[in-house]
Formats: C-alpha cells, sequence, structure tokens
C-alpha cells in the first residue's frame, strides 16, 4: 500500500504527507483580534452577522444559500483546527498568516451576504 492511515486525539498520519501531532493552543484572541478589529475584516463581520441574523429572523433558507453556509463553516472549522491544534498557532500569534488564510472564506462570505440581501430585498 501507499502508507498507513491514523487519526488519534494526538496526531493525525496521512500517506505520503506524513504525521501532524495535534495539541490544543489558545489562540482566540488572535482570532478574535483579526475577525472583528483588523482594518481588513472591519467591514466584512458586520454585513455578515446582519445576514445571518436575516436568515435567523425569516427562518428561509435556499439550496443556495444552504451550500455556501455549508462551505462556510467547512472553511471556518478547517482553519480552526489548523490555528488551535497545529504547530501553525504561532503565525496566528504573530498575524503572520492569518489574514492571507481568511482570504479564502471572503468570496463564499460576500456571496452569502449577496443571496442574503436579494432575498431580503424580493420579498
Amino acid at each position: 500500500g501507499v502508507g498507513q492511515v491514523a487519526l488519534t486525539s494526538e496526531r493525525i498520519t496521512l500517506p505520503l504527507l506524513g504525521t501532524v501531532n495535534l495539541k490544543f493552543y489558545p489562540v482566540q484572541s488572535a482570532f478574535v483580534e483579526t475577525f472583528f478589529y483588523s482594518d481588513n475584516w472591519n467591514l466584512l463581520w458586520p454585513f455578515f452577522v446582519m445576514a445571518l441574523l436575516s436568515l435567523i429572523v425569516s427562518r428561509k433558507l435556499d439550496a443556495a444559500e444552504a451550500a455556501v453556509l455549508i462551505a462556510i463553516l467547512l472553511l471556518m472549522a478547517f482553519l480552526f483546527m489548523v490555528f488551535f491544534f497545529t504547530d501553525h498557532y504561532r503565525t496566528a500569534l504573530d498575524f503572520t498568516t492569518m489574514n492571507r488564510a481568511l482570504l479564502y472564506c471572503v468570496p463564499a462570505m460576500v456571496l452569502f451576504i449577496a443571496l442574503r440581501t436579494q432575498r431580503h430585498l424580493s420579498s
């Protein structure tokens, strides 16, 4: 075979990629500062929160909105896993890659905001 696949609470082992040791690193302050106080994201989050609130109030979610929201949740879960449980936590603490990593979420978040805005304006 190509190699061994193993997932434990201490490590992930994948064929051809190697082993990543898992340990929790408390980098939530870097996440909060990047998401809510950074000049790069200070306009995106309020609009995204308003779009989520409109979803909660309307209780209507179509397939496109659901797909985009799932993509956003998966992207955020991936970033959470990388920065909270691997040695990449250092780059979160000094903000080296945090903003660049979040760029992958932006198109999906803007699309979700646009879809919710369209729904609100058409009703």
